[in-house]
């Protein structure tokens, strides 16, 4: 098995991303590796409404993420110190996917929704198509309260 000293954590800022970062923090100390945080800023559904946005919306918009990622990144290096952050531009799992190949990742890890039991449902979409895609191992961490909900017996 190849070592893991390279691991790729894609986040979107929200709980179940937080939670695979946590995973991915422990994994990291013990194991000696390090971090690239990413976030993926993906527009096109804002294109449709560009007439109706201010100009500096998509401006906007990468500020703010870029604030979210320095703020994550900086609670990250206090742990792991050689940390790094990237935010990029596109769909989300197809760059993940080509930043963890071309950044020679070891690892791949993201949080993922699970909404029910069902198969199609157990990973949220962008996990999906990572998992399905990329040839970097993938690592999903679902979050253990939506577990709980999602496996929970009907009374």
């Amino acid at each position: 098995m190849t070592p893991i000293k390279r691991i790729l954590v894609a986040t979107n800022f929200d709980g179940p991303s937080r939670h695979a970062l946590d995973s991915a923090l422990s994994m990291a100390e013990r194991l000696g590796a390090t971090i690239t945080l990413l976030h993926v800023l993906d527009l096109p559904l804002y294109a449709y409404y560009a007439e109706k946005l201010p100009s500096d919306f998509a401006e906007c918009l990468e500020n703010a993420a870029l604030a979210h990622l320095a703020d994550l990144l900086a609670r990250v290096r206090e742990r792991i110190p050689s940390a790094n952050g990237l935010l990029c531009h596109g769909v989300p799992w197809s760059q993940i996917v080509e930043r963890a190949e071309s950044m020679a990742c070891d690892m791949v890890v993201l949080g993922t929704h699970a909404r029910s039991s069902r198969g199609d449902d157990l990973l949220g979409s962008v996990a999906r198509d990572v998992s399905r895609r990329s040839r970097v191992p993938v690592l999903t961490v679902q979050t253990p309260n939506v577990l709980q909900r999602s496996t929970a017996l009907p009374s």
